[in-house]
């Protein structure tokens, strides 16, 4: 019986080692899957971020709130990019999801050229619905308004109505 109450140890030790090395090779698989996946994750931030800054820094020669918007988007890709490494690591998991939250955050303050003209919701307006309104605004405000509509519509009725009132303004 002792004999047999060995054998029995032995093959326990012998299952116990077996499983142990099956075990460090899983978990060294998956260390370097995880290192895998970090590394990548870290390239494609990176990536993204130098695209990011490139069209940023274009943006903002050009000026205006189209940089402002670019750096916004700039920075939400990084943020979600972190939030998505961070999102890999469950103790981590809190800190992912306030990093989305500053995303959604940032989405919600970008700004659209028109939203900055004196005139509410300029792009959806036609021209009988601008006319009327260009004598109430200041000689700036013309000016911005001016530009947007050459740079966008380019319609000749508002440009010349537009034009009169800076005339009459100076």
């Amino acid at each position: 019986m002792n004999t047999s109450k060995f054998e029995n140890v032995e093959k326990a030790l012998d299952t116990s080692k077996q499983r142990l090395v099956a075990l460090k090779e899983e978990t060294r698989t998956r260390a370097t899957t995880l290192a895998h996946d970090l590394e990548k994750g870290g390239q494609k931030l990176a990536h993204d971020l130098e695209k990011g800054g490139q069209k940023l820094a274009h943006d903002l020669e050009k000026g205006g709130q189209k940089g402002l918007n670019t750096l916004i988007d700039v920075s939400q890709q990084a943020i979600h990019a972190a939030a998505d490494v961070a999102g890999r690591f469950p103790a981590l998991e809190a800190q992912a999801t306030k990093l989305r939250d500053e995303a959604n955050r940032l989405e919600k303050a970008k700004k659209t050229e028109s939203d900055l003209l004196a005139i509410s919701d300029y792009e959806t307006l036609g021209v009988k619905d601008i006319l009327p309104l260009l004598d109430e605004l200041s000689l700036d405000q013309l000016r911005e308004i001016e530009g947007f509509e050459r740079a966008h519509k380019a319609r000749k009725t508002v440009l010349s109505s537009v034009e009169r009132a800076i005339e009459k303004k100076n």
